[in-house]
C-alpha cells in the first residue's frame, strides 16, 4: 500500500507542474520523420495526472492532448480531446496499457484494472497483512480524489500523520522526520529519489519516544462533572492544558457497514489509517500537547459503539498524556479516563501500540472493572 495524500488547500499544491518526455518510435511519414524525437510537455494536476499535453511548434506551442478524468481515472469524453499526441501516461501519470483494448494501468509493483471498472488492483497487496482493515485489492483506500499510489507498495508519512507516499523497494512504513517538507518529499517520490527519502526518515517503530506527562499531573475532568458527557469531559481536559481542537480527525478503526450506523452515509465514507493516527499522537506529545482520542469499548457482553458519532465505533473519549518506549521496544501511551473518579488518572491506564499494524489497544481498562478492552478508533487533531 503506497498512497500519497494531497491537501489541495495547502499552498504547496497550488502550483503548475510541468514534465517533459520524448518518444522515439515509428511515426507516419506525413507527420514527421521516422524515428524522430518529439518533446511533449505535460501540464499536471495535484494527482500528477496530465491535463494538457503540448509541444513546441516553431515559434508557437501546439496542444496535442487534453484530458479530464472521473475519480478512478476514466476519461470524461466531453471534456477530453486527443489530437496528435500518443501519450499513454494519463491518470496519476501512470501508463495505460493499450494491448487488446483492456485499458489496464501499470502502477509499478501492481497493475490496476480498467478505469471504467473501478480501477482497483488486479493482484493482492504485497503487504496486505499490515493493513487488515483494507481490501488487498483496493486502490488508495477507495479515495482516488485525495490519494494517489506511485507504485502500489508502501507508504511514507509526514509527522502530522498525513500520507506522503513511497518509492523504491523498501517495505517499511517510514516517517519523514527532518527538515524535508511534504512538497520536497513528494518531489523526491515523483523523481524516484529513494535515497533522499530514506536518509530523511525513520521506520515507523523507531519514530516513537518516551515523553513524560504533558499535563503536569493536572486534575481529572470527569464524566459526572461534565454533564455525563465523555466528549465534553475530554474537551475540558484538553482546555485545561491550553489546547484547542482543530476539528480534524484521523480515523484509525472503522466499520463501513450500514448496520453500524443510523445516519445516512455517516460511517460508510470513512477510511481507517492507524499508522497516521499513531504518528499524530506521538508528534503532539513531542510538542508538549495531550491528545483526545475516541475508543471502541468492549465488555464480556460485546462492544458498545455509538451510531450518533461520525465514527460509529467510537463509544467513549479519553485523553492521552504521555508515551513510554520500553527496553524491548514496546510502545505504550498513558491516558486520562473521565469515566472513573477513582482510577481515571491511574498509571496503569495504558494503551499499547502494535508497531506492525498501527493499532492501539488497552486489554485491561483499569479504570472500569466491567470493561475488557479499549481500541482507539479516532485521533482528534489539535490546532
Amino acid at each position: 500500500m503506497g498512497c500519497i495524500k494531497l491537501d489541495i488547500l495547502n499552498e504547496q499544491y497550488k502550483r503548475t507542474e510541468f514534465k517533459v518526455s520524448y518518444f522515439k518510435k515509428e511515426l507516419t511519414s506525413n507527420f514527421c520523420a521516422k524515428n524522430a524525437r518529439r518533446y511533449l510537455y505535460h501540464l499536471k494536476d495535484h494527482l500528477g495526472s496530465p491535463r494538457v499535453v503540448f509541444e513546441p511548434s516553431g515559434t508557437t506551442t501546439k496542444v496535442t492532448q487534453v484530458n479530464a478524468y472521473y475519480p478512478f481515472g476514466a476519461p470524461i469524453a466531453a471534456l477530453s480531446w486527443v489530437g496528435t499526441s500518443d501519450n499513454r501516461y494519463k491518470h496519476t501519470g501512470m501508463e495505460t496499457i493499450s494491448d487488446f483494448d483492456l485499458g489496464y494501468v501499470d502502477n509499478g509493483a501492481r497493475w490496476r484494472g480498467s478505469a471504467y471498472a473501478g480501477s482497483n488492483f488486479l493482484s493482492i497487496d504485497q503487504l496486505a497483512e499490515k493493513y487488515p482493515h483494507l481490501s488487498p485489492y483496493i486502490y488508495c483506500a477507495g479515495n482516488p480524489i485525495s490519494f494517489f499510489d506511485p507504485d502500489g507498495r508502501e507508504r511514507y508519512y509526514a509527522t502530522n500523520g498525513n500520507f506522503i507516499g513511497q518509492v523504491g523497494t523498501n517495505t517499511d512504513v517510514r516517517v519523514i522526520n527532518s527538515n524535508l517538507t511534504t512538497a520536497q518529499a513528494n518531489t523526491h517520490i515523483q523523481n524516484g529519489a529513494n535515497d533522499a527519502l530514506m536518509n530523511n526518515s525513520v521506520s515507523f517503530a523507531n519514530y516513537f519516544t518516551t515523553v513524560a506527562d504533558v499535563t503536569n499531573d493536572a486534575a481529572l475532568q470527569t464524566y459526572s462533572n461534565n454533564g455525563n458527557n465523555c466528549n465534553a469531559a475530554a474537551r475540558a481536559q484538553m482546555s485545561d492544558a491550553g489546547v484547542t481542537l482543530s476539528g480534524g480527525v484521523i480515523h484509525t478503526l472503522v466499520d463501513n457497514t450500514a448496520s453500524a450506523n443510523n445516519k445516512d452515509n455517516n460511517n460508510a465514507n470513512l477510511t481507517a489509517d492507524p499508522h497516521g493516527g499513531a504518528i499524530r499522537i506521538q508528534t503532539e506529545l513531542n510538542s508538549g500537547n495531550p491528545v483526545m482520542v475516541g475508543v471502541k469499548e468492549t465488555t464480556a457482553s460485546g462492544t458498545y459503539p455509538n451510531a450518533n458519532n461520525a465514527n460509529a465505533l467510537t463509544g467513549h473519549f479519553v485523553v492521552i498524556r504521555s508515551s513510554t518506549v520500553a527496553a524491548d521496544g514496546t510502545v505504550s501511551f498513558n491516558y486520562l479516563d473521565n469515566a472513573s473518579t477513582a482510577n481515571g488518572k491511574s498509571p496503569n491506564n495504558n494503551f499499547t501500540l502494535n508497531t506492525s499494524t498501527g493499532a492501539i489497544t488497552d486489554n485491561v481498562v483499569p479504570a472500569r472493572s466491567n470493561y475488557q478492552r479499549y481500541d482507539i478508533t479516532e485521533v482528534r487533531k489539535n490546532n
